[in-house]
C-alpha cells in the first residue's frame, strides 16, 4: 500500500488566516504562494497584515506547522 498525499489547492490557501502557534497572535492572511512548478511543490508563502495590507511576512515551508482546520 502507498500513503496518499492530501492535495491542497492554492485557492484553498489564499486569504486564510495565519496565526503564531505559540502566542495565537494574528499575523495576517495568505496573499501569495511561492511555488516550484516542476515539482508541483509549495516552498512557502507571503502573508499581509495591517491597514490596507501594508505589512508583509514571509514564511518558508519548514516554518509552517499546520494548514487548515487541522491546525486547531
Amino acid at each position: 500500500m502507498t500513503a496518499q498525499t492530501e492535495i491542497v489547492r492554492q485557492s484553498d490557501l489564499i486569504n486564510q488566516l495565519v496565526l503564531d502557534r505559540q502566542t495565537l497572535e494574528e499575523l495576517g492572511r495568505v496573499e501569495l504562494l511561492w511555488m516550484y512548478p516542476p515539482a508541483h511543490r509549495v516552498l512557502g508563502f507571503i502573508c499581509k497584515s495591517g491597514f490596507l495590507g501594508n505589512k508583509k511576512f514571509a514564511f518558508k515551508l519548514d516554518q509552517i506547522t499546520a494548514v487548515g482546520q487541522a491546525a486547531f
